[in-house]
């Protein structure tokens, strides 16, 4: 498995690779890290930048619509009431409906960025 990590046209491209540890019997893997120096044109790093600061502006207003609206959520009656309920299956479908009432799913922020 290889994974591409890229932070900015003037740093570096950080390869992992999974290792296996085949030196013991336990199935866990080892990472390894390997950076390399991308040899970019200016016009590519421009292009990057831009991309990047784009992906970096839509993520922090997701985040603080996020924040707004778990807010909100906080601070209502049903909230603190099912927050008091023991944890059991029937708390957890209570929270996901208050989830979906009031935009705290993974496809109300879809809608947003949209």
């Amino acid at each position: 498995v290889l994974y591409l990590l890229y932070n900015s046209p003037k740093q570096a491209l950080y390869i992992c690779l999974p290792i296996l540890n085949l030196l013991s019997n336990i199935s866990s893997c080892h990472f390894s890290v390997l950076t390399l120096e991308l040899k970019t044109e200016k016009w590519q790093e421009d292009i990057l930048d831009k991309r990047f600061n784009i992906g970096r502006q839509i993520y922090n207003a997701c985040l603080g619509e996020l924040y707004k609206r778990y807010n909100t959520i906080t601070q209502r009656k049903e909230y603190n009431k099912v927050l008091e309920m023991p944890k059991d299956k029937d708390r957890n479908k209570e929270f996901n409906k208050l989830n979906k009432k009031y935009g705290l799913t993974e496809y109300s922020l879809h809608k947003y960025v949209k």
